[in-house]
């Protein structure tokens, strides 16, 4: 999963280009591990997307988002439980 957000939030790489680096590499993972040598014979990538992947290396903003997606799906799911639990005390009270 942190590699699909690595993918998605590198500059110049819309979701045409991304698509293309899929069929050829198959998954992010393999995009992340790709060197220069092998990015420079993709015909598909412009030199700009080229130095792009390569300069966006890092996986730290990836793992930002994925913790905070995570807290705020913690926080969701513990607001849904607080509600349904109000719903289900307010059916047994009119019962």
């Amino acid at each position: 999963m942190i590699y699909w957000i690595w993918l998605m939030q590198i500059p110049f790489i819309g979701p045409v280009t991304a698509r293309y680096l899929i069929e050829e590499l198959k998954d992010p993972k393999s995009i992340y591990q790709a060197d220069a040598e092998y990015l420079a014979k993709m015909s598909g990538l412009n030199e700009r997307q080229r130095k792009s992947i390569l300069q966006n290396h890092s996986l730290e903003n990836p793992k930002k988002f994925l913790k905070t997606a995570r807290i705020i799906t913690s926080l969701f799911y513990a607001g849904m439980t607080g509600v349904i639990l109000h719903v289900q005390r307010n059916r047994m009270m009119h019962l």
